[in-house]
């Protein structure tokens, strides 16, 4: 025994101090790890800032909303008013998008009510991987015989897991609809190993909606 020990105590000697800098160094080599993960994928090191500096204010009279948008990705325009969308400048895949809509019942002159069916809209089917569904919490101000009261509202904030073209997607969505019947969709979408990265300022986008009184269909 003290023989074998004799003869492999150089061995077992640097297996231990081996075993003893992994331990020391285990966190360093896993961030090291991570780091060339993401480099390989492409994702970045630091989540995306939500300073308040970072974000603009986007707001649509049309439909009676207003959301933060980061300033520094690409917007772009529907022809028809409904809303804006953005992009990131090197992740183009990483998008933002909020649009109102007018309820069928406006267009037919019918009632306007509440119809919780389409505010699930925006909310995965069942061929999706849901992984939150959240009522949205949000609420509007509005203005009855010149007194503004705040009312919460209808609506639900989804995060589910999605496939397009046979791409792993992750989206973000909130749906809500105001007190005039007015549809409003936050849908916040980036590939699934980037969305880590972008959920604050997903978060933070979804946080930031606000209704405000006097929209128009027009």
């Amino acid at each position: 025994m003290f023989h074998w020990l004799n003869t492999y105590w150089g061995l077992l000697a640097s297996i231990a101090a081996a075993v003893f800098a992994l331990v020391m160094k285990g966190s360093e080599l896993l961030d090291a790890c991570v780091r060339l993960y993401h480099r390989v994928r492409g994702i970045p090191d630091v989540p995306a800032s939500v300073s308040p500096e970072a974000f603009g204010v986007d707001c649509n009279t049309r439909y009676g909303f207003k959301f933060a948008f980061p300033k520094t990705w690409d917007r772009s325009d529907p022809i028809n008013s409904d809303g804006s969308s953005y992009s990131h400048p090197k992740y183009d895949s990483v998008r933002i998008s909020a649009w109102g809509g007018i309820p069928i019942e406006y267009l037919t002159g019918g009632r306007c009510t509440s119809d919780a069916l389409y505010v699930s809209a925006g909310t995965p089917n069942a061929a999706e991987k849901v992984i939150i569904n959240v009522p949205s919490g949000k609420y509007e101000t509005f203005n009855v015989q010149g007194k503004l009261i705040r009312d919460r509202i209808p609506g639900v904030r989804s995060v589910f897991d999605t496939n397009e073209n046979g791409r792993k997607c992750r989206v973000m969505t909130l749906s809500v609809e105001s007190v005039h019947g007015v549809r409003i969709h936050v849908c916040c979408h980036s590939p699934k190993h980037l969305f880590k990265s972008f959920e604050p300022v997903f978060l933070h986008v979804c946080d930031s909606l606000e209704l405000f009184p006097g929209a128009q269909f027009g």
